[in-house]
């Protein structure tokens, strides 16, 4: 299994103790609800689809903090708000550096 994959989860989980490993598969990986259950399950690669959804979920998460806080200078101040919208922005990155070290092996 890819581990992008897996730290991606951790650190959206850890970030947000609410998602579920099924919320995951349909909304950032963009697959069946049991599909990151059995990537864990299997040890199973994942396919260059996945981290291009992925990647297209991170990057939007990320394009939206950087929004906010462009809109909503006042907010934009606060510690906690510049704590998410960093972290948004960080995994959006390392999704891409790992999307473009995948596409560099093909």
């Amino acid at each position: 299994m890819t581990n992008i994959v897996d730290e991606v989860f951790m650190k959206l989980k850890k970030r947000n103790n609410k998602l579920s490993a099924y919320e995951y598969s349909t909304e950032w990986l963009k697959k069946s609800r049991g599909y990151y259950a059995y990537l864990k399950s299997s040890g199973a690669d994942v396919g260059t689809d996945v981290l291009v959804a992925l990647y297209g979920k991170t990057q939007e998460s990320s394009d939206f903090w950087r929004n906010y806080t462009e809109v909503n200078k006042e907010r934009s101040k606060e510690p906690h708000v510049i704590s998410i919208r960093d972290f948004h922005i960080k995994l959006a990155e390392r999704v891409e550096k790992e999307l473009r070290k995948t596409a560099m092996m093909m």
